[in-house]
């Protein structure tokens, strides 16, 4: 796979063998193409998600809803969510795709066929997709920051943080102010493309406080 600016067709060679060239590439579950979008990949797990759930519904003869749900989320759920910060959606069309496999899946348990799909989660007790990958995006950024959100706690415990990462390339902090404030808010920093624009570190830097004590964590149980 070939990563340009402009499309330029490049040969490459090992010894005397020529190796293919590929528009999307598989690493770690995950599928990526060359304009490092993950339509691809979100095509592919919404394929695998809306069989799944066509097979509870065909293959359960229960029709009680608590144990359809739970199949659901045992089954269905965990292909859209797995490493949902590296591919979270910025596009319409890919937010409406996942959120698809639930609406259908919601839509066909008994009694909810004339319901809204809103009224259909209250009911059944899920959360939208949507909201899903923000929260996993705030406990994944979170996790990242601890080591400098929590430096004495780390440092006392021995504990390197919740994970250990070094984040001088992912995020950076706003210079401290005279105005109202902490000094722990994210800066985003301007972006020329739009790979970058909407990459994980970039999407969580709008409209994101984080503190530097464990109030963090009782914010992340209101989601």
């Amino acid at each position: 796979m070939q990563i340009h600016n402009t499309k330029t067709d490049y040969s490459y060679t090992i010894a005397p063998n020529p190796i293919t060239n590929v528009d999307v590439v598989k690493d770690l579950g995950i599928f990526v193409d060359e304009s490092l979008t993950f339509s691809k990949h979100i095509c592919h797990v919404v394929t695998r998600a809306l069989t799944r759930a066509n097979l509870i519904h065909k293959c359960f003869l229960s029709r009680h809803i608590p144990t359809l749900i739970r199949a659901f989320v045992v089954y269905v759920r965990l292909l859209l969510e797995y490493a949902s910060p590296v591919w979270n959606p910025h596009l319409v069309q890919d937010i409406k795709r996942i959120e698809s496999v639930q609406r259908r899946f919601t839509k066909r348990l008994p009694g909810m066929a004339n319901r809204t799909y809103r009224e259909r989660l209250a009911i059944t007790g899920l959360e939208s997709f949507e909201l899903l990958r923000l929260r996993y995006d705030l406990i994944c950024t979170y996790k990242i920051l601890s080591n400098t959100l929590l430096p004495h706690y780390t440092a006392a415990s021995g504990f390197p943080g919740l994970m250990d990462i070094n984040i001088d390339g992912l995020f950076t902090f706003n210079p401290p102010t005279h105005t109202r404030g902490h000094p722990h808010r994210l800066y985003k920093a301007r972006c020329a493309k739009t790979a970058r624009q909407n990459f994980f570190c970039m999407q969580n830097n709008q409209g994101m406080e984080l503190f530097a004590d464990f109030s963090m964590f009782q914010f992340l149980g209101q989601f």
